[in-house]
């Protein structure tokens, strides 16, 4: 019985490892990334289950006077932030749109990349990126994120 317990145990394990092993084709990272933003600008607090609780999100904060603040979030702190933020009652203005989206695969991982306009704050993101990676369950999640963003309007 030992023996049996070990191979289901082994069994499930390289059944997890070959899901995450998965390459993420294009047409896959293109519906993720109509699915992202349709969440995001719809704020639907389920936004946060699209990042993987050990994501990286980094968000370059351009303030008034010029400076810049680094601000750096796991995926679980993100998810949380994303939860408590979002009501789910949407302003018209309060919504991003993308252009000039580029898709790059590698074996393991996919980058997102694209110039991010928000509607709210008149304000272009040129470097905006995500990346995603298939998770042991099989899933595709973010785990990182890069984003540029000023904390007031600037229209």
């Amino acid at each position: 019985m030992p023996v049996l317990r070990s191979l289901g145990v082994l069994a499930a394990a390289l059944l997890s490892a070959a899901a995450v092993a998965q390459p993420v084709d294009h047409r896959e990272a293109k519906e993720f990334f109509a699915r992202y933003v349709s969440l995001a600008n719809r704020q639907d607090p389920s936004l946060a289950d699209q990042y993987a609780s050990d994501a990286r999100i980094r968000a370059k904060q351009r303030l008034p006077n010029g400076s810049i603040r680094l601000i750096e979030l796991t995926g679980e702190q993100y998810r949380k932030l994303i939860r408590q933020t979002y009501s789910g009652q949407v302003s018209q203005r309060d919504r991003n749109e993308y252009s000039d989206v580029v898709i790059e695969s590698t074996a393991s991982q996919t980058r997102i990349r694209a110039k991010r306009y928000s509607v709210h704050k008149c304000h272009w993101d040129l470097d905006y990126n995500i990346v995603i990676a298939r998770q042991p369950d099989g899933r595709l999640r973010i785990v990182e994120e890069n984003i540029d963003t000023h904390p007031q309007a600037t229209c």
